[in-house]
């Protein structure tokens, strides 16, 4: 039973939030310093789902191949540009994306840089995305069956209208007789 004091309060919901919008320091292997935030708050995560899909769409427009391994690698750098002070530099479509991937890769700080996330952080985004696919898949699925049942609507109507049609025609013919 709830008691007044373990009560969820909104000035601890609000407390909580702001846990999400503090940044630390980590200082990489050549001394120069990254700032990310080490939580990942629920909204950041969906602005990187937004930015995901976008780069995903244009790949497709432009005929980009994204293997599972380059999308395993665009994921963590959405984490890397919405969790870390480098965002404000990852900027343009989805082939200046690759490009700052690989530079990042090459420059011996992309793995350093992502391990510095919690797991349990970017667990989140995973599950966030697989939360995502999960929906879209239902809904594929009741789209498909909306249009079986539209379908099946159409030629059962079909027969009822082509009886009324013929309906219709018998009672002309038998006022045309009388």
């Amino acid at each position: 039973m709830a008691t007044k004091s373990n009560l969820l309060k909104m000035s601890d919901v609000k407390k909580k939030a702001k846990e999400s919008q503090i940044q630390e320091t980590y200082t990489l292997h050549d001394d120069t310093v990254l700032k990310f935030y080490p939580i990942f708050s629920e909204t950041k995560i969906e602005e990187l789902m937004i930015d995901l899909q976008l780069l995903l769409k244009e790949s497709e427009l432009k005929q980009i191949e994204i293997t599972d391994s380059l999308m395993y690698h665009l994921i963590n750098l959405m984490t890397i540009k919405h969790f870390s002070h480098l965002g404000k530099f990852i900027k343009g479509g989805v082939l200046e994306h690759i490009e700052y991937l690989d530079a990042l890769r090459n420059g011996g700080y992309y793995k350093e840089i992502i391990d510095v996330f919690l797991p349990s952080e970017k667990q989140k985004i995973y599950e966030a995305l697989s939360d995502k696919i999960a929906e879209n898949q239902v809904f594929e699925n009741i789209l498909s069956k909306v249009a079986e049942r539209t379908q099946e609507l159409k030629l059962k109507n079909e027969d009822l209208f082509k009886q009324i049609d013929s309906l219709g025609k018998t009672q002309k013919q038998v006022k045309q007789r009388r």
